[in-house]
């Protein structure tokens, strides 16, 4: 039986310290058959000539050069390339892979028949990360059931996708957030999921990366992807699936409106859109108490629930992202 092949899409930029990991990574995968495109996104170190020299060595490796355009850009060159593969997943250049990542993911697709499968992620920091051993659990899902369970996410990697779910669909280039545009639809396109809670991405948080420079630069991007998407699922009719993005907008909103340096006419557009959303799912059964009393706190005293939320979350990252010794 002919094994399927995958394409692995890998933007790179300004990784130097960390490529060699996130390469052999993927060249020490248990699973063979995959081609990897390395894009140079402009890189101005030594990436480009690191990956050169992996394609030289390497027949399933082949690298785009492009001047800087950003994630979305080099992700969207490489998915334009002619290819036989049935599947594709992205790797971010500073983070690295579980040695069976691949054969995992594909087995999980194969197994359940399945558009896509998601795997969950460690996070660590530089060269250290926990050392987390639980026995996996598996739930297959639909394009609704993904959505209003709470385990969707916007991430684009961490998940492994069946090529015709690309048909029609590319990340939105010149933005930051753009996973926050495409990966609904992603799933929304998908007849069924599996999503495993088997830790095989290695996310490493690197304050040079593309999100620690959308949090410091105070981006917001995301506003217009959520716009659609609610837009989207109200034309539609689907009011549980507006609802569940409603509630993620404002979770977003929450977290962004605090950040210190956060303009103020930025802030006045997050504000601005929870009075007009909030209201939308108060009382949802779609939106759990939880929710519904934080957004309450929030809609009174906008400021320090941002504040504190933010607070906490970096205390819960900080607790998860603690090494094992």
């Amino acid at each position: 039986m002919t094994k399927p092949l995958i394409t692995i899409i890998v933007p790179v930029y300004k990784v130097e310290n960390y490529i060699h990991t996130c390469v052999e990574s993927i060249i020490n995968q248990s699973y063979t058959n995959w081609e990897l495109i390395l894009v140079n996104d402009g890189s101005p170190d030594k990436c480009p000539l690191i990956c050169d020299e992996y394609a030289k060595h390497d027949k399933r490796v082949s690298v785009i050069h492009l001047e800087n355009g950003g994630q979305s850009r080099a992700r969207n060159r490489a998915l334009d390339i002619p290819s036989n593969s049935e599947y594709i997943t992205f790797l971010d250049s500073d983070d690295f892979w579980h040695k069976d990542y691949l054969e995992i993911m594909l087995g999980l697709c194969v197994e359940h028949n399945a558009d896509m499968s998601q795997c969950s992620f460690i996070r660590g920091t530089g060269f250290d990360f926990p050392h987390i051993n639980v026995m996996p659990q598996i739930e297959v899902m639909d394009n609704h059931s993904i959505f209003l369970s709470g385990r969707s996410n916007v991430l684009v990697w961490g998940k492994m996708y069946k090529r015709k779910l690309f048909d029609n669909i590319r990340m939105p280039e010149g933005l930051y957030n753009e996973d926050d545009w495409v990966a609904w639809k992603l799933y929304y396109k998908a007849n069924r999921i599996v999503v495993s809670s088997d830790m095989l991405y290695y996310y490493r948080v690197n304050q040079a990366s593309t999100m620690n420079r959308i949090v410091q630069q105070a981006r917001l991007d995301f506003v217009g992807g959520y716009h659609e998407r609610i837009a989207f699922f109200e034309n539609t009719g689907e009011m549980d699936l507006r609802d569940v993005s409603i509630k993620q907008y404002c979770k977003s909103i929450l977290m962004y409106y605090g950040i210190d340096n956060q303009k103020k006419a930025d802030r006045d557009v997050l504000w601005s859109d929870f009075r007009k959303y909030w209201p939308m799912i108060k009382g949802s059964q779609y939106v759990s108490f939880y929710y519904q009393v934080l957004f309450a706190f929030f809609r009174c005293a906008p400021g320090p629930v941002s504040y504190l939320s933010r607070f906490y979350r970096k205390k819960k990252i900080k607790r998860l992202s603690k090494v094992v010794r």
